[in-house]
């Protein structure tokens, strides 16, 4: 849910927490027992959005579901990848 930098809550540790989000969400995409896309796809969303087109349209293109879907879900989705890590 945070698109731009404005969108951080003041004060926040950007550095840890927000990397670490990041992180997991970067192996979810592509893993095999995640949404197992490649880091082809990933740069496709920022060749796409270079390129004039919307985030979210970007997104949906390379990783086949919304950003607000991906938003929406991210909780479930990642727990779910995470218990079947372990």
């Amino acid at each position: 849910m945070i698109h731009v930098w404005e969108d951080f809550p003041e004060g926040s540790d950007i550095t840890g927490y927000y990397c670490n989000v990041f992180d997991i969400t970067m192996k979810y995409l592509l893993d095999p027992l995640g949404l197992n896309k490649s880091l082809q796809d990933v740069l496709n969303v920022f060749y796409a959005v270079r390129d004039g087109d919307s985030f979210d349209a970007a997104f949906q293109n390379n990783f086949g579901l919304s950003q607000q879907v991906f938003e929406d879900e991210f909780y479930d989705r990642i727990k779910a990848y995470l218990t079947v890590l372990h």
